[in-house]
Formats: C-alpha cells, sequence, structure tokens
C-alpha cells in the first residue's frame, strides 16, 4: 500500500484483484496497491 503524490493520471485504473485489496484495507482515494498498479506513461511519485 503506496500513498500516491504525484502522477496518479499515469497510472491505469485499479484492476479487480486492486479493488479488492483497496476495499479490505479501507483505503483513501490517493492510495494504491503497488504490486498490483501499472504506469502507462510519465513518473509517479509514491510515498510509503
Amino acid at each position: 500500500m503506496v500513498k500516491v503524490l504525484e502522477g496518479a493520471e499515469n497510472l491505469e485504473k485499479p484492476n479487480d484483484i486492486e479493488e479488492m485489496g483497496l476495499q479490505a484495507f479501507s483505503s483513501d482515494p490517493k492510495q494504491r496497491l503497488m504490486c498490483q498498479c501499472k504506469i502507462k506513461k510519465g513518473d509517479v511519485t509514491i510515498e510509503y
């Protein structure tokens, strides 16, 4: 679980597996599971 600080628009939408994980952890909208998300272009800055 990481917090996306910049570049969220450069990530693909969460897939089904990531969605289930995010719901299980009651994450906030800026959090993503980095083991599941994919960068489609550009840079992404995260905090972990």
